[in-house]
């Protein structure tokens, strides 16, 4: 994924059956700013997700030449404000969006996460 400005890509998720209480998400995603002619450029994105038409994203990461993972984590689905539910889980999209800069941001893999509570 390479994109300019302002660019969202999302991605479906699978559904999953348990019935456990969830304590929260987190989505990581591996992630570079791929242009290497000019070390000063900066690639600025967001990780989030989209749940009913809206979308919600977490704080900014400023990515590096190399490939490294970062992440955001929701204790709570931000749409409701009250703690995640199985049916929310199943009906989200996680993505991405080039929030600013002039590098060129490039992802190779984004999964989700979700955590249980005990």
């Amino acid at each position: 994924w390479t994109q300019d400005t302002g660019d969202i890509d999302l991605y479906g998720t699978s559904n999953f059956s348990s019935t456990s209480s969830i304590d929260h998400i987190t989505i990581y995603g591996s992630m570079r700013n791929s242009f290497m002619e000019v070390t000063t450029t900066s690639a600025i994105v967001k990780l989030g997700w989209r749940l009913s038409g809206t979308n919600y994203w977490g704080d900014t990461k400023s990515l590096t030449q190399s490939y490294a993972y970062y992440s955001t984590k929701w204790n709570v689905n931000s749409e409701t404000n009250v703690a995640w539910t199985k049916a929310s889980i199943n009906d989200i999209e996680i993505g991405i969006i080039y929030d600013s800069g002039d590098g060129k941001p490039e992802i190779n893999q984004e999964y989700l996460e979700v955590w249980f509570a005990e």
